[in-house]
């Protein structure tokens, strides 16, 4: 694994109310700036998102997106969207004004049988003016990359991988993102049923390599000793399960345990002739995974964009020589 140096006093490791506010970058990007064999991977972690959102903000302005391969998962799917269509601003603004919404979450709603989460208002919401992700743009910058979005089928529990065109990109991105138990609608892509891209493919940095990329960028919303385990989880699941019940909701978290550690091991033990760079908050995020109050989203959203301008300096180091940047 490649380790980029550790940068001291800096809150981040690095290793080898904005409301309809967003700034068009990155208009259009041409081949010679994408380097061959080169991947992105971005993880989810709903509100926790925000981090991821502010190293690609960062990016964006200085027109950096090299990577050939990019892979989104649940809120890393929706920051990918937002860096290929170059609205710098547009994934912070989603967390912060239309996740925090009282219409997308409301814990009561299942009280009455009704789902806590509503993604079928937020994505309507993505395609209003003053909110809408530019597809159009998002489209032509994705034309010499290959993009795909993570997604679990529920028949098999399998991880699957979409390839976002304009005519289904919300829809790839609801089955990307429906929270197991949070939604209780039925995500559907060609007539399957999925749930978020988390429970099987958390960190899909091995469904990279097997595609054929060699020197992976991995945006963590965890920090490097998040080791994919939760005590309170397996007894909770042990309790339910003595008293012949095990919940199914329980299950598909301990299979993101599970797919989550998989993954790390490839990591950890990655193939010589991989390069993996990874990059994480070494402080714990104040965001939670929902119901985060504003000044945390911000908090973590600026932690992200100086994570992201200070690992900017050593990553232009790690792709080519011939590859041009902004100043």
């Amino acid at each position: 694994m490649a380790f980029l140096p550790k940068l001291d006093n800096t809150g981040i490791s690095v290793i080898n109310d904005t409301h309809h506010h967003y700034t068009k970058l990155m208009q259009s990007l041409t081949q010679e700036h994408i380097v061959a064999g080169s991947a992105l991977i971005v993880e989810g972690g709903g509100q926790r998102g925000i981090f991821g959102a502010g190293i690609l903000d960062s990016w964006l302005k200085a027109n950096f997106n090299p990577f050939q391969l990019l892979i989104g998962t649940s809120a890393g799917a929706q920051n990918i969207s937002a860096y290929l269509a170059g609205q710098h601003g547009y994934a912070k603004q989603c967390i912060q004004i239309l996740s925090r919404d009282k219409h997308f979450f409301n814990v009561s709603r299942r009280l009455i049988g009704k789902s806590m989460l509503d993604l079928d208002w937020y994505f309507a919401q993505t395609k209003q003016k003053g909110m809408g992700l530019d597809l159009q743009q998002a489209s032509r910058n994705s034309l010499d990359r290959h993009v795909l979005f993570t997604a679990t089928r529920a028949t098999g529990l399998i991880a699957e991988y979409h390839q976002p065109q304009i005519h289904n990109w919300f829809d790839i991105l609801k089955a990307s993102s429906a929270l197991p138990f949070l939604y209780s609608h039925d995500a559907m892509l060609s007539g399957r049923k999925y749930f978020d891209g988390g429970v099987a493919a958390p960190l899909p940095v091995k469904k990279a390599y097997e595609l054929g990329a060699r020197k992976i960028v991995v945006i963590r919303s965890t920090h490097a000793q998040y080791q994919a385990h939760l005590p309170a989880l397996h007894h909770l699941k042990e309790w339910f399960c003595q008293h012949g019940s095990c919940p199914a909701p329980i299950d598909l978290l301990d299979l993101h345990e599970q797919n989550y550690r998989s993954e790390l091991e490839f990591i950890n033990h990655k193939p010589h002739d991989a390069e993996i760079i990874q990059i994480f908050p070494t402080k714990a995020l104040e965001s939670s995974l929902i119901g985060s109050h504003l000044p945390q989203l911000e908090r973590d959203y600026q932690h992200g964009a100086s994570v992201g301008k200070l690992a900017l300096k050593q990553l232009k180091h790690q792709f080519t020589a011939t590859m041009k940047f902004s100043a």
